[in-house]
């Protein structure tokens, strides 16, 4: 199915002689959105125990919620490379689009703390 993009029968292989390997490109990607679950796990489990600041419900979202989505949408992705499923490319670009999102938020989050507390110093 996606012999056309990523090598097979018809291109045998990338013009600098990588080999494409759907399913394996599929477990690659399960084994790094598991570790993106346990990181995201790990990280809301220390703010909670460190509370640097107190986050109201809704900052979760963005910090947990959003990661546990794009990390699901992922393994589903994977999962759906290597059974060679239609969705797959879509819940892999669903994926990358919120780690885009999240990567803006949290720079832009992270920009106006600092400007909210520089008096402070």
């Amino acid at each position: 199915m996606y012999d056309f993009a990523l090598g097979g029968k018809d291109h045998p292989g990338h013009p600098l002689g990588v080999p494409h390997d759907v399913a394996g490109n599929g477990q690659c990607r399960i084994v790094e959105a598991t570790r993106g679950e346990a990181r995201t796990t790990q990280n809301v489990l220390m703010r909670r125990k460190v509370d640097f600041v107190s986050l109201y419900w809704l900052d979760w979202i963005p910090y947990a919620v959003i990661p546990a989505l794009g990390n699901a949408s992922m393994i589903a992705g994977a999962a759906g490379l290597i059974a060679e499923k239609s969705f797959a490319p879509y819940a892999i670009a669903g994926a990358t689009a919120l780690s885009l999102f999240l990567g803006i938020y949290e720079a832009a989050d992270l920009t106006f703390w600092i400007i909210r507390n520089e008096h402070k110093r």
